[in-house]
């Protein structure tokens, strides 16, 4: 069953001169009337084909990757919302409880990820806003950091992020969408002392008329300039039905958590490639002062982005430097990665939602090296920019070994943080078999000639 937050009832539309073709045009302009409507995040879990309608945008593909008990989707409701003439949705705890919450001396942290999309196609989406409402004792913190994709997470459109200091944030588009793919971290840090916790997120998407629907109301107004014979015109809305089939999110695979795959030596399989000999380890000597990492609450899964096979590791890492100045963290990720035969690692992206504040930085520098140690390229992201980064490996390999080095730093006053890292390989056919696939084709043209 779905569930839909469009209005039942349509205004009517009355002009002195009966000009059904310049109202029809006036009506498409008019805000939607958003109806109260609420669902459990459960609900829109539980079934690929779940979704919530607000206004003319639609909310689908909902995925939730936590620890087990960090949080309750039971316990959290999901109520489409307008604001101004911007359609989203506002989520909450049910009975004035939390989204998420960190006890005395503990974190906690989940991705939240979904489709949008304007089932009005002359209504495009210009720009996402986000806001929370988050507490959190001095030297703890509580944000939600979010990367805005295409729907095919090719191109990272832009990210928000929101605190307990600035709890609000916007994001223009480059250009209008029909479609986006959302991620969302929410992180939570107590002190030792004092819990933290976010008790509600709003999430909206201003729209924009299609250019082709700017133009026609343009020539409508010209008309009625011209004219001069509309003498009343109540606000008015056009019953306009769009379908549009509803794109999967990429695909992912069951999470296992980082600890986990080091104590037992286990492994990933996604596509093409196995993820293996997984290893963790902080630096003593240089991390200081508040910072938190913990392997055994970060989540590992395969994911295709980009049409590409690869990893993601979600899970919070910090330093904090509001009370401790000088608080860093620098830890350390490795792992093989190997490509099924006939396949060969050819390039690698890397990704993430690196976040600080005042003076601080963070940062993650990866380097992939063959058996004999030797480097086949490196990749370097940061925060603000760039948050994205690819290279070409210098020779194309059935094996490699990834070192991901993770460094925060809070500064003297700021904070910098990481929960989301995303990894991914193209893979390339190994030259003998493009060779014997060159050879098979060359006798088939002749057999055909002879024929």
């Amino acid at each position: 069953m779905t569930r839909s937050a469009r209005p039942q009832h349509l205004w009517l539309a009355r002009a002195a001169t009966g000009t059904p073709a310049i109202a029809f045009l006036l009506l498409n302009c008019l805000a939607i009337p958003a109806s109260a409507v609420t669902v459990g995040l459960d609900y829109l879990l539980s079934d690929p084909a779940h979704y919530l309608d607000s206004g003319d945008k639609r909310f689908s593909n909902f995925t939730v990757t936590a620890l087990p008990g960090t949080i309750n989707t039971a316990n959290i409701e999901v109520e489409a919302i307008q604001q101004g003439s911007d359609y989203g949705f506002r989520m909450a705890g049910t009975l004035g409880g939390p989204i998420i919450s960190a006890p005395a001396g503990g974190f906690a942290d989940f991705v939240l990820t979904f489709n949008v999309q304007t089932l009005d196609p002359q209504q495009l989406i210009q720009g996402v806003g986000l806001s929370i409402e988050a507490a959190a004792p001095p030297g703890g913190w509580a944000e939600v950091v979010e990367r805005v994709w295409d729907l095919n997470q090719s191109v990272l459109l832009g990210t928000l992020a929101v605190d307990t200091i600035n709890t609000t944030d916007q994001l223009q588009l480059p250009q209008p969408y029909a479609q986006l793919h959302i991620d969302k971290d929410f992180l939570v840090i107590g002190t030792v002392s004092d819990g933290a916790s976010i008790s509600s997120m709003v999430q909206v998407f201003p729209q924009t008329p299609e250019p082709a629907t700017l133009a026609l109301l343009g020539c409508g107004a010209v008309l009625l300039v011209r004219r001069r014979r509309l003498s009343t015109l109540v606000p008015a809305l056009a019953g306009l039905t769009f379908v549009t089939a509803i794109a999967l999110s990429p695909a992912t695979a069951d999470a296992a958590v980082l600890k986990d795959l080091i104590d037992t030596n286990g492994s990933i399989t996604f596509g093409n490639l196995t993820f293996s000999d997984f290893g963790w380890s902080i630096d003593t000597v240089t991390s200081q002062g508040n910072y938190v990492a913990d392997p055994a609450r970060i989540d590992v899964s395969g994911r295709t982005l980009n049409g590409m096979d690869g990893l993601r590791f979600s899970g919070g890492m910090a330093a904090i430097a509001t009370v401790n100045p000088g608080s860093q963290l620098h830890a350390r990720i490795t792992y093989k990665v190997t490509a099924t035969p006939p396949f060969l690692l050819h390039d690698v992206e890397l990704g993430f939602n690196g976040r600080t504040t005042l003076d601080g930085s963070a940062v993650v520098l990866e380097e992939v090296r063959d058996a004999s140690d030797a480097l086949l390229g490196s990749a370097f992201v940061q925060a603000l920019s760039p948050l994205t980064a690819s290279a070409i490996l210098s020779a194309d390999v059935q094996s490699a070994w990834i070192t991901k080095q993770i460094d925060l730093w809070g500064g003297q006053s700021g904070t910098s943080t990481i929960s989301i890292i995303d990894q991914a390989f193209s893979v390339i056919p190994e030259p003998s078999t493009v060779a014997a696939i060159g050879l098979g084709t060359f006798i088939l043209l002749q057999i055909r000639r002879r024929a």
